[in-house]
């Protein structure tokens, strides 16, 4: 679920009603309004591991996994909710059991290595800017290394792989959701 939904869906509400918009719009006005605020004030069971603990409808998987990060060595990167990959930022919506999974689990690899690829391409377009590339991509994998072919107007060189890892630490240092 879009966390942008409700007000995505309260604009195109407002684009298509009748007669003069109120000044206040809000969930009560909005039909959907009362539903989501039932959904949330539901309570949802939540295993992991031998543990159970109740949650309310709505809280980010985020919020469980810090519950329980005391628990693993490695940091929690996302969880497997009645054996389905989710990320993070997806919501509970139901009774389930979750499997936490850090960087020691293969899906957990894959997911920091994606996660770091996206951080790599945003740290390129940061430092050379859009009009300056044509395309980047990443080919294969070889061992434990990404081989990207990077093509368009700029010369890849030592100074400019710097460049781009300085802009890479500096947006892994602000820990935005990726």
């Amino acid at each position: 679920v879009c966390p942008l939904a409700p007000a995505i869906h309260r604009c195109a509400v407002r684009r298509t009603m009748a007669g003069p918009i109120p000044e206040v719009f809000n969930d009560q006005m909005h039909p959907i309004g009362a539903e989501r605020k039932s959904i949330m004030e539901r309570m949802h069971s939540v295993t992991v591991g031998n543990e159970r603990r109740p949650y309310p409808a709505g809280t980010p998987f985020r919020n469980i996994a810090e519950d329980f990060q005391p628990q693993y060595a490695s940091d929690i990167l996302l969880v497997e909710r009645n054996g389905k990959l989710c990320e993070l930022c997806k919501t509970l919506d139901r009774d389930c059991t979750l499997k936490m999974l850090t960087i020691q689990d293969k899906p957990g690899m894959q997911t920091y290595e994606r996660s770091a690829i996206f951080l790599l391409l945003k740290a390129f377009y940061d430092v050379l800017g859009h009009d300056r590339i044509d395309r980047i991509s990443v080919e294969y994998s070889l061992s434990h290394a990404l081989f990207l072919l990077p093509s368009g107007r700029f010369q890849l060189d030592q100074a400019l792989l710097e460049q781009v890892e300085c802009r890479m630490k500096a947006l892994a240092d602000k820990a935005i959701p990726i």
